[in-house]
């Protein structure tokens, strides 16, 4: 026996490496066991390329759980990798390449049942749902025609993604799709997107300009949060609501038009909006809710149309160059501390109810029209003496004149319907007279 133990040395060995080979590869994935089917729960390798295997001890592995490939090597695969997906897996949980920053493609078996590849990419097997971009790649990406939906963190942390143009097939944009894509400059969205889940593209810094198409009817809370270098954007009328949380930390933003379709501006939608100046807020808004421009440092003067009715807590709070607000209807009902740590003027319109001395601790003005002079409409002008009028968006007021200042009779000269909330006018005989005075008069 011993004889035989010796001779057959180097034949007994093989079948001990043979035999501990597929106990490595089990060692690099930890595993669950349900009804007979296997359940990858964390990968445990250094990268490289990833084979993830078809069965385990005589199981098929069918499923990939949250975050199994993202979470691992603390923070996801962050050396250069690639994975395969077998024909067996027909679940993939949402997050299951999160943080994966050195993965660079995906593919999968073609006979797979419930999903595909395309350049690395994976999607369903219809490859109508976008589900996860390889976070390891760099520069622009066109989704392919067909794709209807851009799957929940489909390119969460793609650090290296500059550009991406959207078809107009795409539907859905789900939550966190885009988020944390810090060197994303550029999104064209396609003329089909109808929704903008949650934090789609919360934290893409790099993003500077934003035209949201007519198609899309739903953005949810927060999706633009802290887009620092967003500077300009351009809402669809499509919109009704401005969510909670949409442009928060968005300090770059110096503009913003609310379209006309909107009827509430919700929760913290502008918070700490530090370099907006500018809002214009259509007459079909009813509600500005908490905190909605809280902490806007920059902002001037705010016009409420007279369809608001309600103004949330602390909405204009912490804006200490808010000077002016310009309220075109009745007093609304406010919450607390509307407006903490503002020191301007509220101005109401001849008419109009509920004003008192004082409204939410700020004195209250009667709100005139007013001749601007420090204009270039001011002055003499090819075709006569002019000027501008401003005043509240849909008002009438009368230009009147007189000849002698001493002893007035003033005549009516001009009617004059303000359009967004001014008009221009011009005297075009006032040469006629030595002298000639202006008034001007609400009707």
């Amino acid at each position: 026996m011993k004889t035989i133990s010796n001779g057959m040395s180097g034949f007994l060995f093989l079948p001990f490496l043979l035999l501990t080979l597929p106990v490595a590869m089990k060692a690099q994935f930890a595993f669950t066991t349900n009804d007979g089917a296997i359940t990858i729960t964390r990968y445990t390798g250094s990268g490289g390329t990833i084979a993830i295997p078809s069965t385990t001890n005589g199981l098929p592995v069918t499923s990939i759980a949250a975050g199994a490939f993202g979470i691992s090597n603390g923070g996801g695969l962050v050396s250069k990798s690639s994975v395969t997906i077998p024909y067996s897996i027909t679940n993939i949980a949402s997050e299951e390449f999160a943080l994966c920053l050195g993965l660079t493609a995906i593919t999968v078996d073609t006979n797979n049942p419930a999903y595909s590849s395309v350049a690395g990419v994976l999607f369903d097997k219809s490859q109508t749902t976008l589900l996860q971009y390889p976070g390891g790649i760099g520069g622009s990406y066109t989704i392919p025609f067909g794709v209807t939906s851009i799957g929940s963190e489909a390119f969460y942390y793609c650090l290296g993604l500059t550009n991406v143009i959207i078809p107009d097939s795409v539907i859905c944009v789900e939550a966190y799709a885009f988020c944390k894509c810090g060197s994303l400059a550029s999104v064209a969205l396609g003329s089909g997107i109808s929704n903008i889940g949650p934090d789609a593209f919360g934290s893409c810094s790099n993003l500077s300009s934003l035209t949201v198409p007519n198609s899309v009817t739903n953005i949810g809370y927060g999706a633009f949060v802290e887009c620092t270098g967003l500077t300009n954007v351009t809402l669809g009328n499509g919109i009704t609501s401005i969510a909670s949380e949409v442009f928060e930390d968005c300090g770059s933003l110096a503009s913003i038009a609310v379209p006309n379709s909107v009827t509430s501006i919700e929760n913290g939608a502008f918070f700490r909006c530090t370099s907006l100046t500018n809002v214009t807020i259509p007459n079909n808004v009813n509600s500005i809710s908490d905190l909605a421009f809280s902490g806007c440092e920059r902002l001037a003067n705010v016009v409420i149309p007279n369809s608001v009715n309600y103004i949330g807590s602390g909405a204009f709070a912490g804006c200490p160059n808010l000077r002016s607000i310009y309220f075109e209807g009745n007093a609304p009902n406010v919450g607390q501390d509307t407006y903490s740590f503002v020191n301007g003027i509220v101005y109401y319109l001849p008419g109009t109810i509920g004003w008192d001395v004082t409204f939410e601790g700020l004195p209250t003005v009667l709100w005139i029209p007013q001749v601007q002079t420090s204009d270039g409409g001011f002055g003499v002008e090819t075709n006569g003496f002019g000027f501008n009028i401003n005043w509240a968006s849909g008002q009438t007021v009368v230009v009147e004149v007189c000849t002698n200042f001493s002893n007035p009779v003033w005549q009516p000269l001009q009617t004059n319907t303000l359009t967004g909330g001014s008009s221009y006018f011009s005297d075009p005989q006032w040469t006629n007279y030595p002298d000639r005075f202006y008034r001007l008069k609400s009707q």
